[in-house]
């Protein structure tokens, strides 16, 4: 049935008829959060009916509203004419009614949501007569973008902020190559033209962080237009290596965010993501068809992947790659054993468990296992954790400690788990950069058309890839061994080179060294303007028993509107280098704990012997172990009923 406001006490300004001031909450759910509208929803359609005696030509709809995330259909007098744009600030939008919608005397506006239950708040409904150039003042500005050096045009994010620092609406911008939000335009070809409000504006051109940042002032008014032309520089090289993104939605098959499938090709391309991973929920997504109808075949090379979630378990999964004609993975699964044998099912080469501390840390799956960060020892869940890696960046997934699941990771490396580290951006809509988190992969690839996904996955496998958030990083130990690599370390001492690399928009301040989990290294970088390409060389004692060592750089956050970012810092990490002190190969902390134990003995007298020689990350495995077992659990590993 529908909702009715009720006929509108019309409030004439002008030309202004005011359809409805009040602001209504849509769905089915209490959301006391949303102050503007009543906590308790009204059903889905909602209809007004309002007496006007409209112009000829066109009108402008304005309409306040909030968390739209799916199709809500605007229709005049029985014919469909809009669809509520998605997003989930509250912002108030412009909509344009066709000549001829609009009748003299009473008209119904009707708002009918084809998904009911998503929760919105709708209102502040006024009408003025005008055309959108007319009423908004709006002129043209052509933009176009350019390599240093070549002229070559470039795909590039470009990012328009007013005098006051505000987003304003971007109009008839929306063409094949390009993706339109407020205050922002994406362009795969490297030039294009939209309209925007007289003013002064602030442009920025930005394609990922490997490049700098262009900025151009300019004024539109006067009746007249404007043109500008940026150029972009390339800053950080990272040959050897394809930046990846393992974790990408799309609208229009993950069913939220606002990221059409084209929309996410023309983005890919424009943040020099290379090699992305397509993980929309529960879909085997297959990027090429759509790629290859834009021609832009030569930007990227897709893989087909899915995120995978499973009914009252708690994780998410991106597996990878898959054919895009097999049925998804099995959802149905009583425990984590049984979704790995399902996820594995497919034969995907690699498995990651995605943003573990999520939707809170207590209540993501290491939250809901009560992961012990000392030990990596767990109060539930599964025996042994058989994914490939985790993500230690989500840049979509708020995290105010930058450490905070380094911390998690590293005990699980300590227990022996394998578990390699991941960037990526868990992207779902346009204004949030795909790539933004990423992973460097490496690879033999010459170009990002023909990316040997074997390889780069063999690569991911062998943990010979870094994570990255506005900073590149690699490492080298004794002048051989890099992530991913063995080394029997030949002397007293380790000299180790850590590559940090960045554009000159980001400002890495500290190099830190890990071993076995324990910060053995801390370097305060130099305070330099302009773009960052160092080798600082660290050197420690060789440790006298098997070892794993990770740099990770921590940078200020980045105040260019270009780069939006909910975390406050830059960030790059290596995997692992594993050093194999005694030459018989490489065994974990908990692997070196077990073989003392049996060495030694376990009384407490020799526990403490042992103690005393070891450092912590074995001396907390040696605890673990040594400790009278724990009793059977007595509940069932958590569920997640979301």
């Amino acid at each position: 049935m529908c909702s009715v406001a009720g006929a509108a006490t019309l409030q004439q300004v002008g030309e202004e008829v005011i359809v409805d001031a009040d602001m209504h909450h849509l769905g089915d759910n209490e959301t006391p959060e949303w102050p503007e509208a009543p906590a308790s929803p009204e059903t889905s359609p909602l209809g007004f009916d309002f007496e006007m005696q409209p112009a000829n030509g066109d009108h402008l709809m304005w309409i306040t509203h909030r968390h739209v995330n799916n199709e809500w259909v605007l229709s005049l007098n029985g014919t469909d004419f809009a669809q509520l744009h998605t997003g989930d600030e509250l912002a108030e939008r412009h909509y344009v009614i066709p000549a001829g919608l609009l009748v003299a005397g009473t008209n119904r506006l009707v708002l009918t949501g084809k998904t009911p239950t998503d929760d919105i708040t709708f209102g502040q409904v006024r009408i003025m007569a005008g055309s959108l150039r007319e009423v908004l003042n709006l002129r043209p500005l052509t933009v176009r973008v350019r390599e240093e050096g070549s002229g070559t045009p470039l795909p590039a994010r470009l990012t328009v902020v007013a005098e006051d620092g505000t987003r304003p609406a971007i109009w008839y911008g929306a063409r094949e190559l390009t993706a339109v939000r407020d205050g922002l335009v994406y362009t795969a070809a490297g030039a294009t033209s939209f309209e925007i409000p007289e003013g002064t504006y602030d442009i920025y051109a930005s394609r990922g962080v490997e490049w700098g940042v262009a900025q151009a002032r300019i004024t539109v008014g006067g009746g007249e237009g404007a043109a500008v032309a940026l150029t972009l520089a390339r800053e950080v090289d990272t040959s050897g290596y394809v930046a990846c993104d393992t974790h990408i939605h799309t609208y229009t098959l993950s069913g939220h965010g606002d990221s059409t499938v084209e929309e996410r090709m023309v983005t890919l391309a424009a943040e020099g993501v290379e090699l992305p991973i397509a993980t929309d929920h529960n879909h085997n997504t297959d990027y090429r068809p759509y790629q290859a109808k834009l021609e832009l075949n030569r930007y990227f090379t897709p893989v087909v992947g899915n995120e995978v979630n499973f009914s009252g378990l708690p994780g998410h999964f991106n597996v990878f790659p898959l054919n895009p004609d097999d049925p998804i993975p099995s959802r149905e699964a009583q425990d984590w054993e049984t979704v790995m044998e399902n996820l594995r099912a497919r034969s995907p080469r690699v498995v990651i468990l995605n943003h573990p501390r999520w939707p809170a840390r207590d209540t993501g799956p290491f939250g809901k296992f009560k992961l012990d960060q000392t030990t990596g020892g767990r109060e539930s869940g599964p025996a042994h954790f058989t994914f490939d890696a985790m993500e230690l960046v989500n840049s979509c997934t708020k995290e105010e400690d930058a450490m905070y699941l380094y911390k998690d990771w590293f005990s699980l490396l300590n227990r022996g788990s394998g578990v390699l580290g991941v960037g990526s951006s868990d992207s779902h809509t346009v204004g949030n950069p795909v790539g933004q988190g990423r992973t460097y992969v490496r690879s033999s690839a010459g170009d990002a058309a023909h990316i040997d996904v074997d390889e780069a996955c063999d690569s991911m496998l062998a943990g010979r890839m870094s994570v990255s958030l506005g900073i590149v990083a690699d490492i080298e130990v004794d002048g051989q061994a890099g992530m991913g690599d063995t080394l029997v370390p030949k002397g007293e001492q380790l000299e180790i080179e850590v590559s940090v690399r960045a554009p000159a928009w980001v400002r890495p301040r500290t190099v830190q060294l890990f071993q076995n989990g324990v910060q053995v290294a801390h370097l305060e970088l130099p305070d330099q303007e302009g773009v960052t390409d160092l080798r600082p060389v660290l050197r420690l004692p060789a440790p006298p028993r098997d070892a794993w060592l990770v740099a990770v750089i921590l940078g200020d956050p980045v105040e260019s509107p270009h780069w939006p970012d909910i975390n406050n810092y830059t960030l790059a990490s290596t995997n692992p280098v594993w050093l194999d002190s005694d030459g018989d190969g490489y065994h974990s902390p908990r692997e070196t704990a077990q073989q003392l134990l049996d060495e030694f003995g376990g009384s407490r007298v020799d526990l403490l012997r042992i103690l005393g020689s070891v450092e912590p990350g074995i001396a907390a495995q040696l605890n673990e172990l040594s400790a009278p077992p724990a009793p059977p659990p007595t509940v069932a590993e958590p569920r997640d009923d979301k």
